[in-house]
């Protein structure tokens, strides 16, 4: 969200802070005067409106206006603004503290502190990630190979964990790409980074045996469609575009490609 100043003139838009229009050259601000041809701004009635709240239909200043998503609103109107950021970038916290912090903070509310995302570094959210699948995953291969009854299982074992854990990283980019190319297909415009950071904490469920066992359950995938929802302000039809884009593009791949072997064979 950023403030917006519309030329009360010619309506183009102005660089937050600036005092007069490049286009037209009239002030960003206009007093109304004693007789005021046009509405005044509901907060500053000495002020002529520059645009109107698409929310409410009250008129309002440049001051007063703000920009939530493709809509300009009034003060009154705009969400509240973000609050402090997670634990995971909280370096007031320990290692340990930040990680299961963020982890209990999205098992719990997933929507409410995707709001806390924001745009911000993308390693510490990705190693998060990373962490919530791998840590528990690896701990169970490790189990299994010191189990193992000869090095020839043992060798299978190796070679499966290293080729799923390259996998999820690969799969823990590439998930994310395919919601921003689904929303920008759609026509929402959509920060990529931001997407990214909050597709990765809400990873945190897939920890949960359950569906760490399974990442794309139906239970893992209603948590991220809460995440991306609130983390990015979308609709509950865009979030479900673009939560749902890339398993169903992953799912018609395999599909035909089991056909086309089916047909080779």
């Amino acid at each position: 969200m950023s403030v917006l100043i519309p030329c009360a003139n010619c309506a183009a838009e102005l660089a937050p802070g600036a005092k007069q229009c490049v286009a037209c050259g009239s002030p960003a601000i206009v007093l109304a005067g004693p007789e005021p041809k046009g509405g005044v701004c509901a907060v500053h009635p000495e002020r002529l409106h520059n645009a109107t709240c698409a929310r409410c239909g009250s008129f309002a200043c440049a001051v007063c206006l703000m920009r939530s998503r493709e809509e300009l609103v009034c003060l009154k109107c705009a969400p509240a603004p973000r609050p402090a950021t997670i634990p995971l970038e909280n370096r007031e916290l320990g290692l340990t503290s930040r990680f299961v912090g963020t982890w209990w903070a999205f098992i719990v509310a997933p929507g409410e502190n995707a709001e806390r995302v924001g745009d911000g570094p993308l390693l510490g959210p990705l190693f998060f990630s990373w962490c919530c699948w791998l840590v528990p995953f690896e701990s169970l291969m490790a189990l299994m190979l010191v189990a193992a009854p000869n090095e020839s299982v043992a060798l299978f074992l190796v070679l499966g964990l290293a080729l799923t854990s390259v996998a999820f990283v690969t799969w823990s980019l590439l998930m994310p790409l395919g919601e921003w190319v689904a929303l920008r297909a759609a026509g929402v415009q959509a920060p990529l980074r931001t997407l990214i950071r909050v597709a990765s904490c809400s990873s945190a469920l897939w920890s949960v045996p359950v569906c760490g066992v399974f990442p794309l359950g139906l239970l893992a995938l209603l948590f991220r469609l809460v995440a991306v929802r609130r983390g990015l302000e979308l609709s509950w039809p865009e979030a479900l575009v673009a939560v749902s884009a890339t398993p169903i593009a992953l799912a018609c791949l395999v599909i035909m490609t089991r056909a086309d072997l089916w047909l080779w064979l």
